[in-house]
C-alpha cells in the first residue's frame, strides 16, 4: 500500500508497505467505506483502512 507525505500530486516522500506477504494477491481493488478487496487462490478477503500511524486493522 502507498502512503505519501504532501499533496498526493506532488508528495513530499512516499513509502511501499506489504499488506499480504504469505502469498500470491491476484488483484486489488479499493471499495467503498476504505476498504481494500484482495483477491487470493483461497478467495476474496479484504482490510479495512483507518487514519492513523497504522492503517491497517
Amino acid at each position: 500500500m502507498l502512503s505519501y507525505e504532501g499533496q498526493p500530486y506532488d508528495p513530499v516522500s512516499f513509502n511501499w508497505d506489504i499488506i499480504n506477504n504469505s502469498g500470491t494477491v491476484w488483484s486489488l481493488g479499493m471499495g467503498i467505506n476504505d476498504r481494500v478487496y484482495y483477491l487470493t487462490p483461497s478467495g476474496l478477503n479484504y482490510y479495512d483502512i483507518d487514519g492513523g500511524y497504522n492503517p491497517f486493522n
